[in-house]
């Protein structure tokens, strides 16, 4: 009777892990680490000497992830106890959405080398993409300590702070992150959509408008700094802002959204 008890509640869990993997609407954009964060500082180990390895990572920053994760189960069945490939493949998953064989992945990696300097940035990405954001809170706090001077260690935590409504505090980290990373209007996009979130639209302003400072063609920023006009009835500057968006060059869903706000525009309909 105990055994079968057991067994309800790891099927209970597994489904509701399952069910988080499908369902859960929190979903942040992940970033593939840099190398300090998988091999640790120059010095600390050789394996950035491994042009195999290095191709492997590289395939991952390029989004070839595919590509990506054979070289590193080649990998692994010539070398299986080498953390570092573990954390890589775990990373990788991360990337394809496969969340349970990636946080297997990193425990993998975790039962090889506690300590190893990716294992907390991957449970903080990979705990928030299952909806686990407790566990997930503390491993990318454990993270943003180990890689203090990592700009996407910061923005990661930011994540699963904006996740858990602490809109505040996540602006905390991401302004950590655009001191050490100024040419990444990743930051301030973000920065904005949580100052839009607290109501305090100037501040959210003034992000969108710094992260188009930094990259014209930034279509998340440009549509927000338009819907904000739009939102606060200032009707000249938000159809001057949507003219901004429409010329950009990209496919993107919000281009069709800003061509439906021109037409609220347009017919003065900006209460709706």
């Amino acid at each position: 009777h105990l055994l079968e008890v057991l067994m309800k509640k790891v099927l209970v869990t597994a489904l509701s892990i399952f069910l988080l993997n499908t369902i859960n609407p929190f979903l942040a954009q992940a970033t593939f680490p840099g190398e300090n964060i998988i091999f640790g500082k120059r010095g600390q180990s050789n394996e950035q000497n491994d042009e195999a390895l290095m191709k492997a990572y590289n395939l991952a920053t390029q989004k070839n992830y595919k590509q990506a994760l054979t070289l590193i189960d080649l990998k692994i069945k010539a070398s299986p106890k080498v953390a570092t490939l573990y954390v890589m493949r775990g990373l990788v998953l991360n990337e394809m959405k496969e969340y349970l064989l990636a946080n297997k992945a990193l425990n993998q990696g975790l039962s090889i080398e506690a300590r190893h300097p990716g294992i907390q940035y991957g449970f903080c990405q990979i705990y928030r993409n299952l909806g686990m954001s407790e566990p997930s809170l503390q491993a990318c706090r454990i993270a943003e300590e180990m890689h203090i001077r990592s700009p996407e260690a910061h923005y990661e935590y930011a994540q699963t702070l904006i996740v858990t409504g602490e809109m505040k505090l996540a602006n905390k980290s991401l302004s950590t992150a655009a001191e050490l990373d100024p040419n990444n209007s990743q930051y301030h996009y973000q920065k904005g959509m949580n100052f839009y979130y607290l109501n305090q639209y100037d501040d959210a302003e003034n992000s969108f408008i710094k992260a188009l400072s930094i990259d014209s063609s930034d279509v998340d920023s440009s549509y927000q700094l338009a819907y904000i006009y739009a939102a606060q009835k200032k009707a000249i500057l938000a159809k001057q802002q949507i003219e901004k968006v429409l010329k950009i060059k990209k496919t993107h869903p919000k281009i069709q959204s800003a061509k439906l706000l021109l037409e609220y525009v347009k017919k003065n309909a900006l209460d709706k």
